[in-house]
């Protein structure tokens, strides 16, 4: 029927509950270090879930926009400066170089905003992270193409049988994450961080039909 969930009647609802005092938050920021948008999502995996983020975060009430710390005239301070003035409490850390976070460790004011990230190596620095589950994705493959016979893999967007990393699903819980964590107004690295891994699934495709007998090793 066309329903959009209404942010700040969820947050003001959620803050009545609580005893806290509601904010604003009808917008999400995805923060990087690369020089321009084009460039970011010049890659097939970020593409997607950048795509399904936006769709999930329409469809939750919210907006959401993409700051880039590298493009030209930008930097780590000025961007916070911005989201401070535009009152934006909640930070994706989108795909960028390693470099990303130690560089702007103490120039965003992280204990006010909400982060989230599809990278689990900034995990260790505290950041809820959403990314796809590498490990179950390489045993599904192997396991497959194994019992098969054979010992080769799918690139991706290919009509080869293979895992699909399903970023499509990373993009809409990097949204989910970040909503659920303003909704209830908590702010800063929390606690006990999270991270969520992805499962792939097996998708069938040309390239890998059985092979007769499959031959393995004991």
């Amino acid at each position: 029927m066309g329903y959009r969930a209404n942010p700040y009647a969820t947050t003001l609802m959620t803050n009545i509950r609580s005893g806290r005092l509601p904010k604003d938050q009808g917008c999400l920021a995805l923060v990087s270090d690369f020089a321009s948008q084009e460039r970011m999502l010049s890659h097939d995996v970020f593409r997607t879930w950048w795509e399904h983020l936006k769709r999930r975060a329409y469809l939750l009430g919210y907006r959401i926009e993409m700051f880039l710390t590298g493009a030209p005239g930008m930097n780590g301070k000025k961007i916070n400066r911005i989201l401070t003035e535009r009152g934006i409490r909640s930070i994706i850390i989108g795909n960028c170089s390693k470099n990303f976070f130690p560089a702007n460790r103490d120039v965003f004011d992280w204990n006010r905003d909400v982060c989230a990230t599809p990278r689990d190596d900034f995990n260790i620095y505290g950041i809820d992270c959403v990314c796809t589950d590498c490990y179950h994705n390489a045993v599904l493959a192997f396991r497959q193409t194994l019992d098969r016979g054979y010992s080769r893999n799918r690139p991706c967007g290919s009509d080869f049988s293979g895992v699909d990393e399903n970023n499509e699903r990373v993009g809409e819980t990097l949204c989910d994450t970040v909503v659920n964590r303003l909704t209830h107004n908590e702010c800063g690295f929390p606690e006990h961080s999270l991270t969520v891994h992805i499962k792939g699934t097996w998708r069938e495709g040309r390239s890998l039909p059985e092979k007769k007998p499959a031959r393995r090793k004991k």
